[in-house]
């Protein structure tokens, strides 16, 4: 009798070496559709990433510079509020929308090149980016003020 588990190591070596860089398309293919289905759903998707946090730091600075001379630590408001109203949002839509990844993808799971890893993965680079790139163009926005 022969042992056929020592033949799927093997297998698995040929169906992959026949598909290089398959881990990274299906990832790659799941940020597409995250992109168009989060942020390409309405016009203002993007946009709207962006304002939000930049309308919430503006009307804090707007109110406790009527009230204060300056913020609590520093001398600019729009600062003292950016850094902790950016790490705190990042926070909360990272860990929120990770909880809801394997809900939202569950179909694409039914296909064998998608795996649960691709679908948390393509998530989070995703949202770490666009999060990322907020805070940069605030940051940079605040800044040049």
């Amino acid at each position: 009798m022969t042992d056929l588990s020592n033949d799927e190591p093997a297998k698995l070596r040929r169906v992959s070496a026949r598909l290089p860089f398959a881990g990274s398309r299906t990832v790659l293919a799941l940020m597409l559709r995250e992109m168009s289905t989060t942020y390409g759903r309405s016009p203002g998707g993007y946009l709207w990433a962006v304002l939000e946090p930049v309308l919430a730091i503006a009307l804090l600075s707007l109110v406790f510079s009527t009230g204060f001379r300056s913020p609590s630590l520093g001398t600019n408001f729009a600062i003292f509020y950016a850094t902790g109203i950016l790490p705190f949002q990042f926070f909360i839509i990272i860990s929120g929308r990770m909880a809801q990844s394997i809900n939202y993808s569950k179909a694409l799971l039914a296909y064998p090149r998608v795996t649960f890893v691709d679908v948390l993965l393509a998530r989070l680079l995703l949202n770490t980016v666009t999060q990322m790139l907020v805070a940069v163009l605030i940051f940079t926005g605040i800044r040049m003020a």
